[in-house]
């Protein structure tokens, strides 16, 4: 059985997070999952990092969302 890759839903707004190699940040989120860099065509429903981005879910109760790191 293969263990899960989930980015912590305590990680703060503006916080780089690494993920499989890649540098992720972490922004705010006004438009549910659209330019998140999880998002499919199937939606937040079936996202393995739905825990870590939802309000609901998160400590600080802000939709994030997760974008590659500029630069």
């Amino acid at each position: 059985m293969t263990k899960k890759n989930v980015i912590s839903a305590d990680v703060r707004v503006g916080h780089l997070v690494k993920y499989k190699k890649k540098e992720l940040k972490v922004v705010l989120s006004e438009a549910g999952c659209r330019g998140c860099v999880f998002q499919t065509e199937a939606g937040a429903r079936f996202c393995d990092q739905s825990s870590s981005c939802f309000a609901h879910l998160r400590r600080d109760r802000k939709s994030v969302k997760f974008t590659y790191k500029e630069g």
